[in-house]
């Protein structure tokens, strides 16, 4: 069995190249840009869906709904949520008042 491949100094693991973060943005917002051009395309040719609620017919509702609906989930989730569940960064440096301080009691 052969031994497990070590990097030498100068490679740096695929995930950590320095570019990637910035590529990965443009990667899904040209995906987004695609999306909502083929809806556009399908809104104005007639085909595609059949929606149930008035609002639903008109272009990218789709990526719209999805994204307000990302954004809130992420703001109820950091102002109210995080608030309950947030403890103080010495909080687990701090001493028991139980055991006297000594942390193996």
């Amino acid at each position: 069995m052969a031994a497990p491949h070590s990097p030498t100094p100068d490679q740096t693991a695929w995930y950590l190249h320095p570019g990637l973060p910035r590529r990965i943005v443009i990667g899904l917002a040209a995906s987004l840009v695609a999306l909502v051009l083929v809806d556009l395309f399908l809104a104005f040719s007639g085909s595609g869906k059949t929606p149930y609620f008035p609002w639903e017919k008109w272009p990218a509702f789709s990526a719209i709904a999805g994204f307000v609906g990302s954004a809130l989930l992420v703001l109820v989730a950091r102002f109210c949520l995080r608030p309950l569940v947030k403890r103080e960064e010495s909080y687990y440096d701090a001493p028991s008042h139980d055991t006297g301080g000594n942390p193996d009691a």
